[in-house]
């Protein structure tokens, strides 16, 4: 049964439209991060798989990532059959921002840098696709001592606060290069 609150707010344009205004400014922010991405160094390095995609990247959006909506830019990005190697960028409302290097069957190896692990997580579950860095499934990268000997991929994000909006074309750019130092074939 609808209460008066939902049917107040199910008669309120101005909710969803707001919503869609945002959704579009972060859009706009995912491009600038695109674009400052494209700027690294590192965006022509060797441990890319050959074929990455590096030319554009590709923004996807949904609405249901553990019931709340998301955006996620994908860039640089590699998949061939069961080989994957994604920097993702991913909004996650009423969370966070995520800055994350995901790399599966790409003879990646990940590597302990102790100058490099404050504020890093390392996610250690059954999937690359677990976002949320508050659950089991995710450790503090500073907490480790040795990679984990069952690693199935390297999964490895970097939380941005909201209120680093503004600077987040710089931050994933530092991050991407920052994650990339961890990696070795």
């Amino acid at each position: 049964m609808l209460t008066d609150k939902d049917f107040s707010l199910i008669k309120d344009q101005r909710l969803l439209l707001h919503k869609r205004a945002i959704i579009g400014k972060i859009a706009t922010l995912l491009g600038d991060v695109e674009t400052e991405l494209k700027s690294s160094e590192l965006i022509n390095s060797p441990l890319l798989p050959s074929g990455t995609l590096t030319k554009a990247g590709k923004i996807s959006r949904g609405e249901n990532y553990k019931g709340l909506p998301y955006l996620v830019l994908d860039f640089p990005r590699y998949s061939k059959g069961n080989e994957l190697f994604i920097y993702r960028n991913m909004f996650w409302w009423g969370n966070y921002f995520l800055c994350m290097l995901i790399s599966q069957n790409c003879n990646h190896k990940l590597n302990l840098l102790p100058s490099a692990k404050k504020d890093y997580f390392l996610n250690i579950g059954a999937t690359p696709w677990n976002y949320d860095i508050s659950d089991d499934n995710w450790i503090k990268f500073m907490e480790l001592n040795k990679v984990p000997d069952k690693i199935q991929f390297v999964c490895i994000a970097k939380k941005i606060n909201f209120n680093d909006f503004d600077q987040l074309p710089g931050i994933s750019r530092t991050t991407f290069e920052t994650l990339m130092s961890f990696l070795s074939k």
